[in-house]
């Protein structure tokens, strides 16, 4: 079961622009670990890169107090 904040319908809206965002989880380079990162998909604005999911998430509701509706 996801834990409370690990789901796309979890995010809140761009602290920028009000933009929908999304999570993308990069591979990775050789010599790097993969990550996550939540986006904004009208500004392209980034909340932190972090190791998981969940931690990615909170980084981006961190920033904004504007919830998806």
């Amino acid at each position: 079961m996801p834990s409370k904040a690990s789901t796309v319908r979890d995010l809140h809206l761009c602290p920028f622009c009000g933009g929908v965002a999304d999570i993308y989880r990069d591979p990775g380079q050789p010599g790097y670990e993969p990550f996550y990162v939540v986006y904004c998909t009208r500004c392209e604005a980034r909340g932190p890169e972090k190791e998981k999911r969940e931690d990615a998430i909170a980084g981006w509701n961190r920033r904004s107090t504007r919830e998806r509706g």
